[in-house]
Order: C-alpha cells, then structure tokens, then sequence
C-alpha cells in the first residue's frame, strides 16, 4: 500500500505545475461567445478573463508547492527508512557482541573460580575438583 501511495506522490512531484492554457481559453469560450446575445457585456468577461488568470496563476504557484513539499517528504520518508535500517543493524550487531561476552565471561568465570579443571594425558581425559 505504501509503495502505491509513493509511486502516485513520485508522479505528482514529477508533472509540469502548468496549465493546459487552450484547454481552458476554450471551455470560456464555450460558455459565453462575444457575439452572444443576452451574453457578458465585454469589460465585465475581461474582469472575469483577469480573474481566471490570476486564479490560474495562483493555483500554478499552490501545485508548485505541493510538489516540492511532496519531494521533501519522500526524502524524509526515505532518510527515516535508512535511520531504520541502521538501527536494526547495529541492535544485531550489539546482539551478537552481548552473546559473544556473555559465552567468553561464562567460560573465564568457570576458569578463574577454581571450580574444576579439565586436563589430558595420554588420550584420556579426566576432571579434577
């Protein structure tokens, strides 16, 4: 599921923060001809013209920052995945270094303590006390 939602944020962060410009020059047109009667008197669809354009630029600038904020979020997303990574192996490592002391400290205790002592001769072995 993770991977989905980051192979779509990838693609987003990729696209052109652009407008199709004709596309929506078109739909206006095809909403209010000039030559229309009953139609926008023509200072008032430039007043809408100019606020279409400045909403078309602004929204331009909001995808912009969506995609840069989506960019800094999959580099921290992929920073903290690293993090964890290194975690877990150094959690092993320090694992397998506690294991190997606590193996070393049983035997060198067993040896210092005097309790017993394994030696060899001839082929046989013995235990003393």
């Amino acid at each position: 599921m993770m991977e989905v939602v980051l192979t779509r944020l990838r693609d987003f962060s990729c696209k052109s923060p652009t407008f199709d410009e004709r596309q929506a020059a078109g739909a206006s047109a095809r909403r209010d001809p000039p030559g229309r009667p009953g139609g926008l008197s023509e200072g008032r669809h430039l007043g809408i013209e100019s606020a279409l354009a400045w909403l078309r630029r602004e929204l331009m600038e909001m995808r912009s920052q969506d995609q840069a904020l989506i960019r800094q979020l999959m580099e921290l997303h992929s920073g903290i995945q690293e993090l964890k990574q290194e975690l877990s192996e150094e959690e092993e490592t320090d694992e397998d270094e506690v294991e190997d002391e606590e193996g070393l400290s049983y035997w060198d205790s067993e040896s210092d303590g005097g309790s017993g002592s394994l030696s060899c001769s001839s082929g046989e072995m013995g235990f003393s006390v």
